[in-house]
């Protein structure tokens, strides 16, 4: 492709680069636009290096490249999506330090060698947000990621130590955080709202979960996080559906203290630490309200919460298996 420079610099279309003998692709250096998709799939490359490209109309697919070690586009600012995925050398995100809109959807997932992931421009993403099951990530960090717009998710990263998302506002679908066994915290301290529910399981390292001003989720589950003690969601006052709290054996007390409403069932189980519970605003609980096995936790001072409520709850009640008194 000696030629291409001579004559153009743009691409009408999707341009896929794939089974590729080349080392690199410096005979595309001169490449300032591609209108669609660009693809570098199953190729033998080591380097993937556009370092003119400015504009790329299409999703951006970097997918199963046994050989790739290092993606470079510097110039590249906005995608429709953006795939990098199955590359099991590539090492480090560093060339798309300037992408900031990704109109579509993000995944990152099964790169086997990737310890730091970092897409530091990155400001808004239009569709799913997926960083899953790269069994390398030590790091992740969009640090001025403000929205998502359909799920988030980050699953299965198995030696995760560090997640930073510090100025995420706004997931418009599910947010999950779950299966990384050595993840330390979860600090999402500017999430105002999510618009699906949240979850957050299986974190066996996991020591707090801190995300004070969060006000609206369609649900809420945080379970079987064994080593937390921890959980902020001061700001909480609507869940829509269900609310779901158990099996994190080293929590030792839980407060909401502006949670007014649970549109759905409540559950409080099996927190075996857990010895106070505050929630002074809850009005209503629109279905069942279940508390059982908390070992630590006084079945007096549940009662009264039940007591207080009245009418207000939809569904059934169940106290069992807690602390006498």
């Amino acid at each position: 492709m000696s030629w291409f420079c001579a004559s153009w610099d743009r691409v009408e279309g999707q341009l896929l680069i794939a089974n590729s003998q080349g080392a690199d692709l410096g005979e595309l250096a001169c490449l300032r636009s591609v209108s669609g998709d660009l693809r570098i799939a199953a190729s033998s490359l080591e380097t993937a290096a556009l370092p003119a490209l400015q504009e790329l109309g299409g999703a951006l697919v970097i997918a199963g490249n046994q050989l790739l070690q290092s993606v470079d586009f510097p110039g590249l600012t906005s995608a429709a999506a953006l795939d990098i995925s199955s590359n099991p050398q590539l090492q480090d995100l560093t060339g798309l330090a300037a992408l900031e809109t990704v109109v579509g959807d993000v995944e990152l997932h099964s790169n086997g060698l990737l310890q730091h992931a970092s897409l530091p421009a990155l400001l808004t993403v239009g569709g799913l947000f997926k960083v899953q099951s790269n069994p390398a990530l030590e790091v992740f960090r969009a640090d001025a990621l403000v929205s998502v717009g359909a799920e988030a998710s980050v699953r299965f990263c198995v030696v995760l130590q560090e997640l930073r998302l510090p100025s995420l506002e706004t997931v418009g679908g599910m947010l999950r955080i779950s299966s990384n066994p050595m993840l330390p915290e979860i600090a999402l301290v500017e999430l105002l709202s999510v618009g699906g529910g949240v979850y957050v399981g299986l974190n066996q390292g996991l020591s707090v979960v801190r995300m004070p001003i969060l006000s609206l989720v369609d649900s809420l589950r945080i379970s079987d996080n064994p080593s937390l003690p921890e959980i902020q969601l001061g700001g909480l006052t609507l869940v829509q559906q269900d609310f779901h709290v158990a099996v994190n054996n080293s929590l030792p007390e839980l407060s909401l203290p502006f949670l007014s409403v649970v549109g759905g069932d409540f559950y409080l189980g099996s927190n075996a630490s857990l010895a106070s519970l505050g929630l002074p605003a809850l009005q209503s609980v629109g279905g069942e309200f279940r508390v059982t096995f908390n070992q630590s936790l006084a079945t007096s001072a549940v009662q009264a919460i039940v007591d207080a409520l009245g009418s207000s709850i939809g569904g059934d009640v169940l106290l069992d298996g807690n602390a006498p008194g």
